[in-house]
């Protein structure tokens, strides 16, 4: 029989837990916030944005192995995060914490290694529509650019 004790114990227990967890978020959005990556996003997505970081970030830290990293990939992620969960609202229509459940870093390194040939075509036919070689475009920026469309599309389709 569970008595009144037992319960204030538990409810002790869970208060303890969920003060743990809030410090550990809010500890997860000041250090994002203090690298710059979430300034100008809304209250909400902000928040969203630097777990979806910090996730990644983990991934990329203790699951990749260093001899198959990719430097493009790791340059152009945190941007590519940001902007599909900054600009695509109809990706959670649920809420955005509702995108945070589809977010899965190890997905969206294979969507993009899946993806990166056709981007490398896309981008070097930006180049030639503007009229300029490769080394006169900022290449992060249009790469990140056309990979978070692609994504935005993936998800979507989903």
């Amino acid at each position: 029989m569970v008595t009144t004790k037992d319960l204030q114990e538990y409810l002790n227990k869970f208060e303890e837990a969920v003060k743990e967890h809030n410090k550990l978020y809010y500890d997860v959005v000041n250090r994002w916030e203090r690298l710059g990556l979430l300034e100008g996003l809304e209250t909400g997505v902000k928040e969203e944005c630097a777990v979806c970081f910090e996730r990644m970030a983990m991934y990329l830290i203790y699951e990749k192995n260093p001899e198959n990293c990719d430097w493009i990939f790791e340059t152009v992620v945190f941007p590519i995060i940001r902007r599909v969960l900054d600009g695509s609202p109809a990706l959670y229509p649920k809420g955005i914490g509702s995108f945070n459940g589809k977010f899965n870093p190890k997905e969206i390194e294979e969507f993009y290694y899946d993806n990166l040939d056709k981007v490398k075509e896309e981008v070097i036919e930006l180049a030639k529509e503007k009229g300029k070689g490769l080394e006169d475009l900022d290449f992060e920026a249009e790469w990140t650019a056309l990979m978070s469309n692609k994504l935005i599309e993936k998800y979507k389709e989903e």
